[in-house]
């Protein structure tokens, strides 16, 4: 099970920060357009 998490839980992070840079940069959109 700690095996799964450590392999599972990098593919979280990563949507993660997708999720939150996809986020700022329409907030840079809607600021800038």
């Amino acid at each position: 099970m700690q095996l799964s998490f450590i392999h599972f839980s990098p593919f979280i992070w990563n949507v993660h920060l997708i999720a939150e840079h996809c986020y700022i940069d329409q907030w840079k959109l809607v600021f800038v357009g």
